[in-house]
């Protein structure tokens, strides 16, 4: 999945600066929510196969949680770590932009 600025699908420009989100990643974090003491829905609950949009109330809950994952161990072990970790820290800075926006995040599924 690709996420984007924007408040609706129609807002936004497929050629516009995107975050790709790989669906390893997804599966990896719903894996280890047992693992942590954090919770991690907001992520693994975005339907990787459809459209969706994550409204500024969300992106906040958005950010704590790639924070959380970042600052936890859960990534440690990961043959991808590196990879996943330069996902989750773009799309960090990407939701404190569009909160800056005030708008918000657009998910496009695969």
């Amino acid at each position: 999945m690709n996420f984007y600025i924007g408040n609706s699908v129609k807002d936004i420009n497929l050629n516009n600066k995107n975050i790709e989100f790989s669906d390893e990643l997804i599966e990896y974090i719903y894996n280890s929510r047992d693992k942590v003491l954090f919770d991690m829905s907001k992520l693994y609950d975005i339907d990787p196969y459809d459209d969706v949009v994550i409204l500024a109330d969300d992106i906040q809950l958005i950010i704590n949680t790639c924070k959380s994952i970042l600052v936890s161990t859960i990534l440690k072990d990961a043959r991808e770590s590196e990879i996943w970790t330069i996902m989750l820290n773009e799309l960090i800075n990407m939701a404190q932009q569009a909160l800056s926006m005030e708008t918000g995040i657009v998910s496009i599924g695969d």
